[in-house]
């Protein structure tokens, strides 16, 4: 029968659908300690893959398996609206949340 080779659905982490896709925390880890070894602060969001980042009173969202990263808002708190890329997380230290620039 034809259903025999439907393929199943999978989410956008290409996982099969209703399953949680898996973070490796060693890897997770490693890159809280090196915002940490950079002065900023870093801890797990209520996401696996998101990360909560703060640095000299601004707040940053990041989701380290993507790169992509945000700024809360100052006067509200609320979540950023809007997301940037970056090359991961060494670049988004250096180059967005530190803003050091190579001449």
């Amino acid at each position: 029968m034809a259903t025999d080779t439907l393929k199943q659905r999978v989410n956008s982490y290409a996982t099969p659908e209703g399953q949680e896709y898996s973070v490796d925390k060693e890897t997770r880890q490693k890159i809280i300690d090196y915002f940490i070894s950079e002065g900023i602060e870093a801890k797990v969001g209520r996401h696996k893959a998101m990360l909560n980042l703060k640095y000299k009173g601004t707040k940053f969202m990041f989701y380290w398996t993507t790169s992509r990263w945000g700024v809360y808002n100052k006067k509200t708190g609320k979540e950023p609206s809007k997301f940037y890329w970056s090359s991961g997380a060494i670049d988004l230290s250096k180059r967005f949340i530190k803003k050091e620039r190579s001449v």
